[in-house]
């Protein structure tokens, strides 16, 4: 059998293909060293730690709370939807439709969609004898299902001096980005001698005072007047207009109280808030809500027995004709120590102390107790004036159970002992009935203070105190002129009265103008690269031909020559354009006329370019005599190619 059967045979049974014997033999394989043990061990260790943390953390996010919901967003998602997807209808009417002449009438337009949705015109087309003028706008929404229907109104007040018949015509305003047709609404004027037409639901508001000062609260009631007199109705979203004053939200109250109306006394419905004028002159106010039946939007106070009967089908937006408030500013004549903005009558209690005895450095809490008409939830206290035997602190309010009445304690630490007085503390207020100020200085209040250990420390915070009063308490001076100038200043006289102060404000126009000239050329010079090359191969043609004239100066023939060559290869550069040292005679012979390249000139130009190069590539000696007398000719080619570049 021949031996390669054999190794076939030797090879399928042990299961291994044969080798030949141009393969190399198989590595013997060894046992895992210990540097293999060390690396398994590690990442079997790497698993397993990996493995646990992760265990870990699954745990730990098991066991921790779920995240609350924001109760904004719960908030959010429960109130219901605003319904903006129903058909917009538009309402208009006179409100009475029937006046006499020299009486006004409102012209309300309602729409079922939202305020901002609605583009209102500023002016709208009416007849040439009837007055017209914007006096609110009001949105309310409604239930409706499980959703809110929106109810905006437009009400203008309009009036005539004419009888007849006036009509406003149909018009179209845009709502939801649609067009939506407001209808025509018709106007009867009476004449003045005409029995009074029907009445109609108004309001009315009336201010407690109509001179007022800047600052002063001023008391503003509302009510709802119907033609019987009687109440049948309430108002919801009451709304002050006019520019110039602060309302009060927080002194709102709604009530139903009995008031006399024809001889008889009837329960009428009253919104009362207080406003503060904040500036001087005529204030227009003005009032507005919407009926809202015996729905009420807050707390109501009740001092009648009946109740609002019914609800209209649909609330109206009403809002009262305007009054004006003359405001005046405070005087300045006869102000007094103290006053902190308080406008009104005030009356205080006399001041309680904590104790009649105490000790250097602690504290002793003093209340006062002011009273007042109105509100006084402005109230501003005076703050307790810095002494010398005193620290004090800012006063603290503290709660009262007295209506229209405020405490307010104030923290007083004495630094020295003795018996001493609490410091007076000076405040004022401005009476508006009387027009003048009124003087509320708290008095002192004495007390008897014992020695403690903390009297050194008084003491040094006493001289402290004082001596920061005493700066404080000085006034600021102004320093006299100088005479002679310092060291940073040359001279005395201004600046802006120097020649020099023209051209320093001049300079940077100057900078900016040549910056700019600068960049125009610059660009100018990127858009024409070969107005740069010549200039370039100008100043280094005329180096190499200094270096020419003054080799032939020297004598040195062979410089001369070279000198020259360079010369001819740095003027003919730009115009193929091409490296300098890449041109040889040919070249140069391209840019002169035919009659010096066949010429003299041609014979000079060929002789020092094979002078050249037989000296740098021959191996034998280059005979230069006589390339000094190629000079004269050697110029004139020069000035040619200078005059070309």
């Amino acid at each position: 059998m021949p031996i390669e059967m054999k190794n076939l045979i030797s090879a399928a049974q042990v299961g291994k293909a044969p080798t030949s014997k141009h393969q190399a033999p198989e590595k013997p394989q060894y046992p895992n060293s210990s540097r293999e043990r060390v690396l398994e061990l590690g990442a079997w260790m790497l698993v397993i730690g990996a493995s646990l943390l992760l265990l870990l953390r699954i745990d730990t996010y098991a066991q921790s709370p779920a995240p609350q919901p924001d109760p904004l967003m719960q908030l959010m998602i429960l109130q219901p939807q605003i319904d903006v997807s129903s058909a917009v209808e538009a309402l208009a009417m006179f409100d009475p439709p029937v006046i006499r002449a020299g009486e006004s009438a409102t012209y309300r337009v309602s729409i079922n969609a939202l305020k901002d949705s609605v583009a209102w015109p500023e002016q709208i087309a009416t007849p040439a004898k009837l007055l017209i003028k914007a006096t609110a706008r009001g949105e309310l929404f409604s239930q409706a299902g499980n959703k809110l229907k929106p109810l905006s109104s437009f009400n203008h007040r309009v009036g005539a001096v004419e009888p007849g018949s006036y009509s406003i015509p149909g018009f179209a305003v845009e709502v939801y980005g649609r067009s939506v047709t407001v209808p025509a609404a018709t106007l009867t004027v009476l004449p003045k001698t005409a029995p009074p037409p029907p009445a109609s639901t108004r309001l009315v508001i009336e201010p407690g005072a109509t001179n007022v000062f800047t600052g002063q609260p001023v008391s503003v009631r509302v009510t709802v007047q119907t033609p019987s007199g009687s109440i049948n109705q309430g108002l919801t979203q009451v709304k002050i207009n006019g520019d110039g004053f602060l309302t009060d939200n927080s002194s709102a109250r709604q009530a139903i109280s009995m008031q006399p109306h024809n001889g008889t006394n009837v329960a009428v419905y009253s919104y009362e808030v207080v406003l503060i004028p904040l500036t001087t002159g005529p204030l227009e106010v003005s009032a507005q809500g919407f009926t809202g039946g015996n729905q009420f939007g807050g707390p109501l106070a009740v001092q009648v027995q009946s109740s609002p009967t019914g609800s209209p089908p649909q609330p109206v937006l009403l809002d009262s004709d305007p009054v004006t408030l003359r405001v005046n500013p405070l005087p300045s004549a006869g102000k007094l120590p103290g006053f902190t903005g308080f406008i009104g009558t005030l009356t205080s209690d006399p001041p309680v102390i904590a104790t009649n005895m105490a000790r250097v450095g602690d504290p002793v809490k003093m209340t006062v107790t002011f009273h007042s008409q109105g509100s006084l939830t402005r109230f501003v206290p005076p703050p307790a004036p810095t002494v010398r035997e005193w620290q004090t602190f800012p006063p603290s309010p503290t709660p009262t159970r007295a209506p229209n009445s405020v405490n307010y304690t104030f923290t007083l630490t004495p630094l020295t002992n003795g018996t001493l007085t609490t410091p007076r503390i000076p405040f004022s207020y401005f009476d508006p009935q009387r027009a003048t100020y009124v003087d509320l200085t708290i008095p002192a209040v004495a007390l008897f203070v014992t020695n403690s250990e903390s009297v050194v420390d008084a003491e040094a915070w006493l001289l402290a105190n004082t001596l920061s009063e005493s700066e404080n308490n000085r006034k600021p001076t102004l320093s006299p002129l100088a005479t002679t100038p310092g060291r940073t200043a040359s001279t005395l006289i201004p600046m802006q009265t120097r020649a020099s102060f023209v051209l320093m404000l001049m300079s940077p126009l100057v900078v900016f103008g040549a910056l700019s000239a600068w960049d125009r050329r610059r660009r100018f010079l990127e858009q024409h690269p070969d107005i740069v090359r010549r200039r370039m191969a100008r100043r280094a043609f005329k180096r190499e031909r200094r270096a020419m004239e003054q080799a032939a100066a020297r004598g040195d023939a062979m410089g001369f020559a070279a000198r020259a060559v360079n010369a001819m290869r740095v003027a003919c550069a730009p115009h193929f354009p091409a490296e300098p040292r890449a041109l040889v005679g040919s070249d140069v012979l391209t840019l002169l006329d035919q009659a010096s390249r066949n010429g003299r000139v041609g014979e000079v130009v060929r002789t020092l370019f094979a002078v050249t190069d037989e000296s740098q590539f021959g191996r034998t000696t280059v005979e230069v005599e006589g390339l000094l007398k190629l000079r004269t000719d050697l110029n004139r080619v020069l000035d040619e190619l200078e005059a070309k570049l």
